[in-house]
């Protein structure tokens, strides 16, 4: 079965390859290797081989939209955030950040 993990205070969150354990365990043989056919990791294995490199493509789609987010050129959105939402933001810097 899938093992439901829950955050709670005082628990320890999941290493990265503690929740893909969780997600290889849960998904099907089709969902395992997708990185694998994409060209995402660095190495395949021989039964999944790449059939596309798109990790420089979506590299560059994630610069592109930090560059538009960057410049607030990235559309309309019907969201707004909340008062005192981009004060407590800049309070607490992000890992990139420091």
């Amino acid at each position: 079965g899938v093992r439901v993990v829950r955050r709670t205070s005082g628990a320890r969150q999941l290493s990265v390859g503690e929740k893909r354990n969780l997600a290889v365990a849960a998904a099907h043989g089709q969902i395992v290797v997708t990185q694998d056919l994409t060209g995402m990791t660095e190495w395949q294995p021989p039964f999944a081989q790449p059939i596309a490199k798109v990790n420089e493509a979506l590299h560059q789609v994630a610069r592109e939209w930090k560059d538009r987010v960057g410049r607030r050129a990235h559309g309309e959105h019907p969201y707004r955030m909340r008062s005192g939402e981009l004060e407590r933001m800049n309070r607490h810097p992000r890992p990139t950040d420091r």
